[in-house]
């Protein structure tokens, strides 16, 4: 049902009326009385001073001829530090300024030293035994000759073995998996090779598309070689990533004698 249209909103709402004064005033007063027993119960209360308690000794002076006879007779009364510090004037005299000394009292009297007499006759006795029964014959170093000495002999080159070539993956491409095989070949050198450094980057299907040299290892073919087979390898990939991996290939090599190791290499592995 709609509501009629001369509907009066003041008589739904009328308006408040202020509070009479008998009552405004009376709160008021009952506010102040509030405050007033609040300040009664919380307030500080003062707390009544004692009176000092009555000194019970008496001192008294005494001036007759006799009283003064006795403090004569007692000349260390006129020292202040006789009750303070130890003296044998004060109690302390026979408390332990005064003692005797305990005597040396040993349940046994003490031996005289005996020592040990000393046989003449048996001097050089031991030694003459050990000498007679521990005789050593001459040594006649003419009579044999030298030992051969083991080890000392120079081997030649060839029968010494040197560490295969080996692939030594280093940074953070260490943590991706190698797929590619290698049988790296030894390489001729008058002189011990270092090491071919090669700078990487790696693409996330695991292929290099960045190579550098960055150190050789004193032979330009096997640094050539070491360029040429860095561009052949090939990592596990890693498409999640999606980002670029660097590292470094060391390729250590294995020095061979010049005759020796040209036969070894392929000519396939050649760059």
């Amino acid at each position: 049902m709609a509501a009629p249209a001369n509907l009066n909103l003041a008589a739904l709402h009328p308006p408040e009326r202020p509070w009479p004064r008998r009552r405004l005033y009376g709160f008021i007063a009952l506010c102040f009385v509030a405050q007033l027993i609040f300040i009664l119960i919380l307030g500080e209360r003062r707390v009544p001073t004692l009176k000092p308690s009555a000194f019970g000794t008496g001192i008294h002076l005494l001036a007759d001829e006799w009283s003064m006879g006795q403090l004569a007779a007692f000349s260390e009364l006129s020292d202040p530090s006789v009750f303070a510090l130890p003296s044998l004037e004060g109690f302390s005299r026979a408390g332990w300024l005064t003692y005797k000394v305990a005597p040396d009292e040993f349940a046994d009297a003490p031996h005289p030293a005996k020592w040990l007499e000393l046989n003449s006759e048996s001097l050089g006795r031991d030694l003459a035994a050990f000498l007679a029964t521990n005789t050593v014959p001459p040594l006649r170093i003419s009579d044999e000759s030298m030992p051969e000495l083991v080890g000392l002999q120079p081997r030649p080159s060839a029968e010494l073995e040197f560490p295969k070539s080996e692939l030594r993956i280093a940074g953070a491409l260490a943590r991706r998996k190698l797929l590619t095989p290698l049988d790296l070949p030894p390489w001729p050198h008058t002189s011990v090779l270092t090491n071919s450094v090669v700078r990487l980057l790696v693409d996330p299907d695991g292929a290099p598309f960045s190579t550098v040299l960055v150190s050789g290892s004193g032979s330009k073919d096997a640094d050539n070689f070491a360029l040429a087979t860095a561009k052949r390898l090939r990592f596990k990939p890693d498409r999640a990533a999606g980002t670029v991996i660097g590292g470094t290939a060391n390729f250590v090599w294995q020095t061979a004698p010049p005759a020796a190791a040209t036969n070894r290499i392929s000519p396939g592995l050649l760059p």
